[in-house]
């Protein structure tokens, strides 16, 4: 942890009858106070933002005579301090007082909002871009790349979650795209494997189907599309499977429009189109290969033309023959559940941080990867209705929300729903529900659960326009703990619910957006079919 105070102000005041302490109140306040700050804040935060910046914290402290020596002073500040700072951290942002970030790439997602919304990096509390303050937006967020080019995969997909890439997108323009995935992609890896992301395959289909486009619009979306692509793609470190510079997949993609043209011949009866991409071509657009091949399997406008087909096919498997994914891997499993309204969380938890939370507590140091599935199945049943201690069955939806893409371990739930030391518990319900966790003491398990159940429904709740203050039971009877069916195959979950006269508010608070790569369901993309609307 890292703390820098621009400015201190320290004032000491004494009784008159304490006027000979004067000069020691003064000693304490120059000397111990920065050694209070530097040494004993940490261990007493039980959570901070990663990111977090305070306009003017107000600190108040009283000792005793008795008191005034090195370690109560020092003891006495820093837990005044620490209040205080938790007061702020927890204040809402639009009270001006501090703004934070779970971490730094939504630290630089925030400030690119900022200069997207016409705000300077020069005023608080961005100063610390201020040397790129007097820049024209292309050339400030060039800046901000070059400063901290690893984490802008991250700050792209938290752009993207913000609703702000394609915002970003026009104001850089096509060269400034270019410029930004340049930046952003050099001497890095950017892309899981191509076949799994939905993005590649939605271009894929509107090259196909929409021959609208004026001229020069292709590139410009391309340019976009490279930078949605990276920010889809960006993974947790180590589901990086192969190499490719943002200028290569911008070929692929612009070599994309040439194989719809190819499609668009064939379809309106003109000469049979020979394929102009070679194999060799192929093979050093692997990318491309890769999406074709997709393409084929999935639509229904290019099976319909067997001379392309063919020839497509005899290029594709000279290109990339080992990379089939086969029919087998979009077979869909279904599920039925009848909590099925409980993925609308799914947002939540990870906006929340939860899975990097649970790994860093000691929950997580005891239990590793099942960790997370625990919690979460723990206060999805609670949420439901039930007690993770008795769980002998589980609906299956909200153990595909837990992460249990297959069965899941439900007597290990229940060990962990009965054991634990109360220390561990103490410590996770502070990191996953800061104020809400309470100075009650630390509950059982089952307490804990209902207590994160409330925050995520909190949570998803003030997200619902025109239902911010509505009891937490009736959300979840009418939105969350709803009947459904749940499609999961490699790529892909996607939710059905039935009719429901809520559903239209769901979908205006843009509370069933799709997620990108859910990184406890395998990467899969959460998609939702709301029926009625």
């Amino acid at each position: 942890m890292s703390l820098a105070i621009e400015r201190l102000q320290v004032r000491a005041s004494v009784p008159k009858r304490l006027r000979a302490r004067a000069p020691d109140v003064a000693r304490l306040a120059r000397d111990v106070i920065p050694r209070a700050l530097a040494g004993r804040i940490a261990p007493r935060l039980p959570y901070a933002p990663h990111v977090c910046r305070i306009r003017k914290l107000r600190v108040r402290v009283r000792v005793s005579p008795r008191q005034l020596d090195d370690e109560h002073v020092a003891s006495a500040w820093a837990d005044a301090f620490c209040s205080a700072l938790l007061a702020a951290i927890h204040q809402p942002p639009e009270n001006g007082v501090a703004v934070s970030a779970d971490s730094m790439a939504q630290w630089l997602a925030y400030a690119v909002v900022a200069a997207l919304d016409g705000r300077s990096l020069s005023t608080w509390p961005l100063t610390e871009f201020a040397h790129h303050g007097g820049n024209g937006i292309t050339q400030a967020v060039l800046g901000l790349a070059r400063d901290a080019p690893d984490a802008w995969p991250l700050v792209l997909r938290a752009l993207a979650d913000r609703d702000a890439l394609d915002r970003l997108a026009r104001a850089l323009g096509p060269r400034g795209c270019r410029e930004l995935a340049r930046v952003v992609g050099q001497g890095r890896r950017i892309l899981r494997e191509v076949h799994s992301l939905d993005d590649l395959l939605q271009v894929a289909r509107l090259a196909v189907g929409d021959r609208s486009r004026s001229s020069g619009t292709d590139a410009r979306d391309v340019d976009a599309m490279v930078l949605r692509l990276i920010a889809a793609s960006a993974g947790d470190g180590d589901t990086v499977a192969w190499s490719y510079t943002p200028e290569s997949i911008r070929s692929a993609l612009l070599a994309l429009w040439e194989l719809a043209d190819a499609w668009d011949a064939t379809a309106g009866g003109g000469p049979q189109y020979r394929l102009r991409l070679s194999s060799d071509d192929l093979a050093g657009f692997p990318v491309l290969g890769l999406l074709v091949r997709a393409i084929l399997q999935q639509s229904a406008e290019a099976r319909a033309h067997d001379s392309t087909l063919r020839a497509l096919r005899t290029a594709l498997d000279v290109a990339c023959p080992s990379r089939d994914p086969g029919p087998a891997a979009s077979a869909l499993r279904a599920r039925r559940s009848a909590s099925a309204g409980m993925f609308f969380l799914v947002p939540h938890l990870d906006r929340l941080g939860w899975p990097e939370r649970i790994r860093c507590s000691a929950v997580g140091a005891e239990h590793g990867s099942r960790a997370f599935g625990y919690v979460v199945l723990g206060t999805a049943l609670a949420l439901a209705g039930s007690a993770a201690s008795d769980a002998s069955r589980v609906d299956g939806g909200l153990s595909l929300l837990a992460g249990w893409i297959d069965e899941p371990d439900l007597a290990g739930m229940r060990r962990f729903a009965l054991g634990g030391s109360e220390a561990s518990r103490g410590e996770l319900l502070r990191a996953l529900a800061g104020a809400a966790a309470g100075n009650s003491g630390t509950p059982a398990w089952d307490d804990v659960f209902r207590i994160l159940g409330a925050v995520l429904v909190s949570e998803f709740t003030r997200r619902l326009r025109g239902f911010s203050r509505s009891r937490q039971a009736f959300i979840i009877e009418a939105m969350l703990n709803v009947p459904g069916t749940i499609d999961v195959d490699d790529r892909r979950v996607v939710v059905h619910l039935a009719p429901n006269p809520y559903w239209p508010v769901v979908s205006i608070s843009g509370a069933d957006a799709t997620v990108d790569g859910v990184s406890w369901l395998g990467a899969r993309r959460l998609e939702w079919h709301l029926e009625g609307l």
